[in-house]
């Protein structure tokens, strides 16, 4: 546990909060709201899973959290955390993607309670809820990715990785990580514009999918786009290409693209 004064303040209010409440094992639950803070690694963060469940769970408000002067990045990180009945769990989870800190606090919280050996007697029902949790897990710990698929003529753009990084010269489509707060229309822009120097028009979405590599998993989203304005230039890739859809098969590919290499295969040829 990290000891602050923010983080001493929020334990004592969360011991407030909870007191007479119990898990599903029957404990007192300000135990597995202390354990969720054990895994924190710094004070805002610490002091967001001692409070994750106070304002879904207890009379407390968020007015009261700011009342008790906590770091505002705390509150926010509770107010995303505090499930809202009317909108689907799994719908909620993905709202949390773009908070860091909203993101830790609920996969220790995910971690702790998908522990069954918590329970004296486990139920088909315990199973199903450990299985959402499961979704929820894989959720948060998704990369979202965008990519553009952008046209010259009968041609498309591909660009090779640098040999340094994971699947190195492997090629791919332009793009990369949405960031906290970007929509991916916005990410893509800003990935083109520093990994080729150019800026593009964002069209509809030509597909998404999603692949698990050894080290994550990632959702990416194909634009289509247009070269708005400059050229292509070789800022972050180890090459660029522009091929026909006949053209594929000579390149290494992503296995992220390989779904998204066949449907255009399928619309233009």
């Amino acid at each position: 546990m990290i000891y602050t004064e923010q983080t001493r303040r929020a334990m004592k209010l969360a011991y407030t909060a909870h007191h007479e409440q119990t898990d599903r094992s029957g404990l007192p639950y300000i135990h597995h709201v202390l354990h969720v803070a054990e895994q924190m690694t710094d004070e805002v963060s610490t002091v967001a899973a001692l409070l994750h469940d106070t304002v879904e769970d207890t009379p407390l408000t968020l007015d009261d959290l700011r009342e008790n002067g906590f770091l505002p990045e705390a509150i926010e990180a509770v107010r995303q955390l505090t499930h809202d009945p009317s909108v689907a769990y799994l719908d909620y989870i993905r709202t949390l993607r773009d908070n860091p800190i909203a993101v830790a606090v609920k996969l220790a919280d995910l971690a702790h309670n998908s522990d069954l050996s918590r329970l004296e007697h486990i139920t088909g029902q315990d199973r199903q809820r450990v299985e959402t949790y499961r979704q929820a897990i894989q959720i948060l710990k998704t990369t979202e990715v965008v990519a553009a698929l952008l046209w010259d003529a009968d041609r498309f753009l591909i660009c090779q990785r640098p040999p340094h990084k994971a699947r190195g010269l492997l090629w791919e489509f332009v793009g990369g990580k949405i960031e906290p707060g970007e929509t991916g229309q916005q990410a893509l822009v800003r990935e083109c514009r520093e990994e080729l120097g150019i800026t593009v028009s964002v069209g509809d979405v030509f597909m998404d999918v999603t692949h698990q590599y050894p080290d994550l998993t990632v959702h990416l989203t194909l634009f289509h786009a247009r070269i708005a304005a400059g050229t292509p230039q070789l800022l972050e890739h180890n090459a660029l290409q522009w091929i026909t859809p006949q053209e594929i098969d000579r390149y290494p590919f992503c296995p992220a693209d390989v779904a998204i290499l066949e449907r255009i295969r399928q619309e233009y040829l």
